[in-house]
């Protein structure tokens, strides 16, 4: 979840950069082969500043360190998931409380 979030957050952050209307991007997003629900519920939330809870940030950041340290323990690599939750703990600080959509909101801090 913490990999899909991030996929979805650095995409949103890039069309923003490019000035593209966020909206169509993320329709675009939800009608091709990689369309889900998390896309649609957490992408409409970031596009509406929309933080309110659902799964807790800090939670998200937790799961994602237990899983870095179990994959280290089994000596498997799995890089993206380092990154993301180096991403999320970049965030921990502000948005702890918050959705862990508000992910899109760590890539700016």
């Amino acid at each position: 979840m913490g990999i899909t979030m991030q996929a979805l957050a650095e995409g949103l952050q890039l069309a923003k950069k490019l000035n593209l209307d966020l909206n169509v991007v993320l329709d675009l997003l939800n009608s091709g082969a990689f369309a889900n629900s998390m896309f649609d519920l957490k992408g409409k939330n970031i596009l509406n500043n929309d933080y309110n809870v659902h799964l807790p940030y800090e939670h998200m950041q937790k799961d994602l360190g237990f899983a870095v340290k179990l994959a280290e323990d089994k000596e498997a690599f799995c890089p993206a998931l380092s990154i993301v939750n180096e991403t999320y703990k970049k965030g921990l600080s502000y948005y702890s409380k918050q959705d862990m959509c508000a992910i899109f909101e760590a890539l700016n801090s």
